[in-house]
């Protein structure tokens, strides 16, 4: 079953989440150690003469590679942070008890609407809260258009058809939220096109 599936890749981004807290724990203790001891080699070093410049700067680099490490496993726990939410939005969704937990869509609700409000197309515990992963501006605007100005008959059998061929690619859709660490940024589809069209221009100019 679909609850099965992503219970099964909670566990285990669960599992991948615990090893890479226990590496982000250490390696910020390291980091802190080596912090204070180039530190102390700085100040030995501008200040007396026992502490020789190569020892000082041994001390900086080390601490920048310590630093680099460090955030390629932040950057790591945010990615498995933001799976484990994903999957259990899932479980959530599933279980009913989704309402009030994700995006609610309520900022794109408009002022006049045949049916928006009668049926919760938008806010919470809406079909939007219900439907919508979005991670952009741009997609948040496409699923409320898609709810709010039905297509024709031809169209939503071809939104069947991709929803479908998603369905069982799971990874995948994890990867688009949390590539992006489930920051749900707002990117304003009119000021995407009009960078897009500004920059053709320009390239239309400099050819």
């Amino acid at each position: 079953t679909p609850e099965a599936h992503y219970r099964k890749f909670l566990e285990l981004r669960l599992g991948e989440l615990s090893k890479v807290v226990t590496q982000d724990n250490f390696i910020s203790n390291l980091r802190m150690f080596i912090f204070i001891v180039a530190s102390g080699l700085g100040l030995g070093f501008v200040y007396t003469n026992v502490v020789p410049g190569i020892a000082f700067g041994l001390g900086v680099i080390v601490f920048a590679v310590t630093v680099i490490a460090h955030n390629q496993v932040v950057r790591r726990r945010r990615h498995l942070e933001s799976s484990r939410d994903y999957f259990q939005r899932a479980i959530d969704r599933i279980q009913g008890a989704w309402a009030g937990r994700g995006d609610s869509g309520k900022d794109l609700a408009p002022a006049e609407h045949i049916y928006a409000a009668d049926l919760d197309i938008l806010g919470e515990g809406s079909v939007f809260e219900l439907v919508s992963q979005a991670q952009t501006g741009i997609g948040r605007q496409t699923i409320k258009d898609w709810l709010l100005d039905p297509g024709s008959l031809d169209e939503a059998r071809q939104r069947q058809k991709l929803v479908r061929e998603l369905a069982d690619q799971i990874e995948l859709r994890e990867s688009l939220v949390a590539s992006a660490g489930d920051r749900r940024e707002r990117i304003a589809p009119r000021g995407l096109i009009q960078w897009v069209e500004q920059s053709a221009y320009l390239n239309t100019k400099r050819d």
